[in-house]
């Protein structure tokens, strides 16, 4: 049965070829199949990401060259950008989520993180990075956890501190911070109102860029009210930049 917009089949199942075949996952974040999902940021956008950073947070890009090793696994599409040198879009908009995560929740060290639909793993990686956190849970499809953990793996991320998951395999526990970027507003109305419970409202704080596709699939979501209606003391902030006419970002802290 289909659980959101990733589940589609050829999504998941490229996943599990990448795990399993080395040349597939030499270039996965360059490949069709996948990028019709993920790493599809434009050269532009990744300009105004970091444009965005150079403002709020500068100091985060003292550790570019340590953010930039993402790109040594996958074969990611990359541009050169003015001071920074070569580099993914889809990575600087890890690092213009992180600084938003830094913006309005500080300092991350010690947290207990997680993190619905976590693609490669490419937003824990920058997280990581930069904060030693308490503990990092993954959820996402079987398939793109098994790819999360091989990425990780070889790029040098130590995962000791993270678990993989998926939504049947949730325990009831708490969290100082979730995080969804793209993904927990692309599941069906029944996941969205699980994750909820599970997880949502188990956690302090919370970041959701929500990008609500309701006219472009058959498929029932919860609606922006419904989620602010829903998460206590949650507000709404702008997306930045705006990707789509709809898209919210939704804090709660």
């Amino acid at each position: 049965m289909k659980t959101s917009i990733s589940d589609n089949g050829v999504y998941p199942n490229f996943c599990k070829i990448a795990v399993s075949d080395e040349m597939t996952f030499k270039y996965f974040r360059s490949n069709d199949n996948y990028t019709s999902i993920l790493e599809h940021v434009k050269f532009e956008e990744g300009k105004v990401y970091l444009d965005i950073v150079s403002n709020t947070n500068p100091e985060l890009l003292e550790n570019i060259e340590k953010y930039k090793t993402s790109e040594n696994v996958g074969n990611p599409k990359t541009f050169l950008y003015d001071s920074i040198g070569r580099v993914s879009p889809t990575t600087l908009r890890y690092i213009k989520v992180l600084s938003d995560l830094k913006q309005n929740f500080g300092d991350l060290t010690g947290m207990d993180i997680v993190e619905i639909g976590c693609g490669y793993g490419g937003q824990s990686k920058i997280i990581t990075d930069t904060f030693s956190v308490k503990s990092y849970t993954l959820i996402d499809l079987p398939e793109t956890l098994e790819l999360a953990k091989k990425f990780l793996t070889r790029v040098g991320v130590n995962i000791e501190s993270f678990t993989f998951k998926t939504m049947d395999q949730l325990e009831d526990r708490k969290y100082d911070l979730a995080i969804s970027n793209y993904a927990l507003t692309e599941c069906k109305k029944d996941i969205q109102t699980e994750y909820l419970n599970k997880v949502v409202l188990n956690s302090k704080k919370g970041y959701i860029t929500a990008n609500f596709v309701n006219d472009c699939f058959n498929l029932d979501f919860l609606t922006k009210d419904e989620w602010i209606d829903s998460i206590p003391s949650s507000f709404i902030v702008d997306e930045g930049p705006q990707t789509h006419k709809d898209n919210i970002v939704i804090l709660w802290k």
